[in-house]
């Protein structure tokens, strides 16, 4: 979150690790969302004062973002190396509200936060999290995932740990959990079949889930959404 200076503005430089090397200026009073690859920043004429945002939250969330409208195949642009978007801060911003705005953002086609989503995307933790999503429903065991996401174990641990703010196991039993609610929700199979399509040994642990999560079984879960869709 960047605010230049309210009367004369700020012209700064950035010069990359690639090295890439040109200025850019913020008209007096500018606010907005800033995302950089790493580099360095040069004030050459004027300020700005700057709040840090939480870069692993942000990748995370874009990561859920894309996998949520099933976008693939994005490649790094490596002419890309930051990005802004012009934003009016309200009083006591909070990150909950800067996630409101790049989901909002996301969904907009015309949305000009097109290099700030490329800048998230080329980070570790955004293809770390995509990566985890797409397993979310395995049984394999956390050293498989890491050999084929192509770390040891030790630093696939490490990696999850910091990208997720919890352990693999636990963030990946709930995001399960949550992808078999929502087609309870909307498929008519069995019980059994859904359980066993979303990894579980049984019907019993996908109902143990259920109860211990929500406090009621599935079977009672389904009736009553089954009961609404009829009113």
């Amino acid at each position: 979150m960047t605010e230049s200076h309210k009367s004369t503005g700020v012209d700064f430089r950035l010069i990359g690790e690639n090295g890439s090397d040109f200025t850019y200026q913020f008209k007096p009073g500018e606010t907005g969302i800033a995302a950089f690859l790493p580099m360095s920043l040069h004030i050459i004429e004027g300020s700005m004062c700057y709040r840090s945002l939480d870069l692993i939250a942000m990748c995370k969330l874009q990561a859920f973002i894309d996998t949520s409208l099933n976008r693939v195949g994005f490649e790094r642009n490596n002419d890309i190396c930051w990005g802004f978007e012009p934003l009016r801060f309200q009083d006591n911003v909070t990150f909950k509200h800067i996630e409101y705005w790049l989901i909002r953002q996301s969904l907009q086609a015309d949305s000009g936060t097109g290099n700030i989503a490329s800048i998230l995307r080329s980070t570790e933790w955004y293809r770390l999290v995509r990566f985890l999503l797409q397993e979310a429903d395995s049984t394999e065991r956390l050293q498989d995932l890491g050999a084929r996401y192509g770390v040891s174990v030790s630093h696939f641990r490490r990696l999850t740990r910091k990208a997720l703010g919890n352990t693999t196991k636990v963030e990946m039993c709930d995001w399960r959990l949550v992808r078999a609610l929502l087609d309870l929700m909307g498929e008519q199979k069995s019980l059994t079949t859904l359980a066993m399509k979303h990894g579980y040994s049984s019907l019993s642990h996908f109902s143990n889930d259920v109860k211990i999560s929500l406090g009621v079984s599935p079977r009672s879960l389904k009736d009553v959404i089954i009961s609404d869709a009829k009113k």
